[in-house]
């Protein structure tokens, strides 16, 4: 059973009966090492040339990999009560098998009312944290947050700023939580029980109003991490300016230290794509139908780097994943002139994907496709995984080509 929350893919289906389609997702694109990777529900040990899809347990409502066999499942037992109960599903074997134990939530269901929704995340096969949404009346902003150290037999409270929102941990001390509609940054260092608001300043010629929305820190070790913030500009000629600004860390996300501007736009419309390994934070964009990757040290050591894949003409960057600075995946849109089961890395400049179509330059097809790359971004390999659907009387079935 596909979990109802976490996961989702949604294929690039054409207009027909019989069709191949590309399989895409947001959560999670995730490159652990040279052959090793998840997207979406399937895993892959061959970088990419074969793939397998995972099953999980019913009820699965939020899934947590920390590795392409080692992961766990936050199981909603809807008993018909008020408040449902809640499991631990815990695999060593990429899905083949699950063991589940309860997860003990001891709330009094006059005062509190869990519906059953929940983010989970494990930093060992020990340490994890989840956090419960908590209904109060008519809001849903609350959140329950509970820390285990014995890998999900028993589970106590832990402090926090009481929000409904992601938690991530880069060893079992240091961690973060977003506040209120990510208007606030809570860290950790003593794995919960203290924690203290992040507060970031912008460079002073901004002239920032108060409002500041936060994303979650990401780290490529345990002392290198990069963290995005944007920031409103006092209206000017009834217009306001945000700007997405990155800051950086080299002690653990103890300090954050102000880098540069990832973007400046009229409206927020959502996060800037990158993501740390090692030292180096990669961001990654198209400049001419052609993958750009931007990389920036996190210690100060080195000055940024910039990498052009040879290969042309692609459209956006959905997702990435690097577990070096040389080996890692990016999920992205390509423009190419024939189905989207058979253009991969063979984009057409002849075709438009981006604007009116004509004589010239006929509208093309936007296709999804997931590449690799083994030398930094210089060169990428296709390894889309695809499915071919049939749709008959008995419904619509899909097999992985």
């Amino acid at each position: 059973m596909q979990p109802r929350a976490r996961f989702i893919v949604a294929p690039f289906l054409a207009a027909l009966i019989l069709c191949a389609a590309a399989v895409a997702q947001d959560w999670p694109l995730r490159r652990f090492n040279a052959n090793e990777g998840l997207n979406g529900t399937y895993w892959t040990t061959d970088n990419g040339k074969t793939w397998k899809e995972m099953t999980f347990p019913a009820g699965a409502e939020s899934i947590f990999f920390l590795n392409p066999t080692t992961g766990w499942a936050l199981i909603n037992s809807d008993n018909g009560t008020s408040n449902p109960g809640f499991s631990l599903g815990t695999t060593h074997d990429a899905g083949a098998t699950w063991s589940v134990t309860p997860i003990k939530v001891q709330v009094n269901p006059n005062q509190i009312i869990l519906p059953g929704q929940g983010h989970l995340f494990f930093v060992d096969e020990k340490h994890g944290w989840v956090n419960l949404l908590v209904q109060s009346g008519s809001a849903f902003d609350f959140g329950l947050l509970l820390r285990t150290v014995d890998g999900g037999k028993n589970w106590t409270p832990a402090k926090g700023p009481g929000t409904y929102e992601d938690v991530r941990f880069i060893n079992p001390n240091d961690g973060w939580q977003l506040g209120p509609h990510q208007s606030e940054l809570w860290g950790t260092h003593d794995g919960g029980k203290t924690w203290e608001q992040v507060v970031l300043k912008p460079p002073p010629d901004m002239k920032p109003t108060d409002e500041a929305t936060y994303g979650l820190p990401v780290f490529g070790d345990e002392t290198h991490g990069a963290v995005e913030a944007a920031f409103r500009s006092m209206p000017s000629a009834n217009e306001q300016i945000t700007h997405k600004l990155l800051f950086i860390t080299s002690d653990g996300g103890h300090h954050w230290t102000f880098n540069q501007v990832g973007a400046t736009q009229k409206d927020f419309d959502g996060w800037l794509l990158y993501t740390p390994t090692g030292s180096v934070v990669i961001v990654p964009s198209v400049s001419d139908g052609r993958l750009v990757l931007k990389k920036i040290s996190l210690d100060g050591t080195s000055t940024t780097r910039t990498t052009i894949s040879a290969a042309g003409s692609f459209s956006y960057v959905s997702a990435i994943s690097f577990s070096s600075p040389n080996d890692g995946w990016v999920s992205a849109g390509a423009c190419c002139e024939a189905a989207c089961s058979t253009c991969a890395l063979k984009p057409s400049s002849r075709v438009s994907c981006s604007a009116d179509a004509d004589d010239d330059r006929p509208m093309g097809r936007q296709c999804g496709v997931l590449l690799s790359t083994d030398d930094g971004g210089k060169e990428w390999t296709d390894i889309t995984l695809r499915q071919r659907c049939v749709i008959d009387d008995k419904g619509k079935h899909c097999t992985v080509e």
